[in-house]
């Protein structure tokens, strides 16, 4: 069974990536990781199932153990998927950094869209998922020479 994750904002996955590539999961069931409350309608509508994460730190700053206690619900939603083909697709917020290492772990691809908000830095989420992700796309050239392995895709 193939299971694809997209992580990201309602926003972004809703009004941007699923609608663009709803075909592409036909055969899939799509399992949508988010920090942020999600339109049930829309995915009962879609037959997408949503798991609300939660922030992967503090509105106060990093804390290792807000870290700890995100890494391991990750874990144990990963470990239902262990018998699947999973790809995972994140539009850059930090939550996904956890289920990309751990989709890599399983043997995943993982394609990382940076935020459009970014023109000259690289962003914390952006540094991590550089090295982790198969595909790494920027949305502002400008950042080509930030991301080295990055790909230039335009807005979203």
């Amino acid at each position: 069974e193939i299971a694809s994750c997209l992580v990201g904002s309602e926003m972004c996955i809703r009004d941007s990536l699923y609608i663009r590539l709803k075909d592409n999961f036909a055969d899939r069931e799509v399992i949508v990781l988010t920090d942020s409350i999600f339109d049930e309608k829309f995915c009962a509508d879609n037959e997408i199932r949503v798991i609300k994460l939660g922030a992967l730190r503090p509105k106060s700053g990093f804390s290792l153990w807000f870290a700890l206690k995100h890494f391991l619900r990750v874990l144990s939603l990963f470990t239902k998927f262990h018998d699947r083909d999973i790809s995972l697709l994140s539009t850059g917020p930090g939550i996904a950094i956890f289920p990309s290492i751990l989709t890599r772990l399983y043997g995943g691809r993982i394609v990382h869209i940076e935020t459009w908000s970014r023109f000259n830095s690289a962003s914390m989420t952006g540094r991590a998922m550089h090295m982790i992700a198969n595909r790494f796309y920027v949305q502002n050239k400008s950042l080509q020479c930030v991301y080295r392995k990055s790909i230039y895709s335009g807005r979203l």
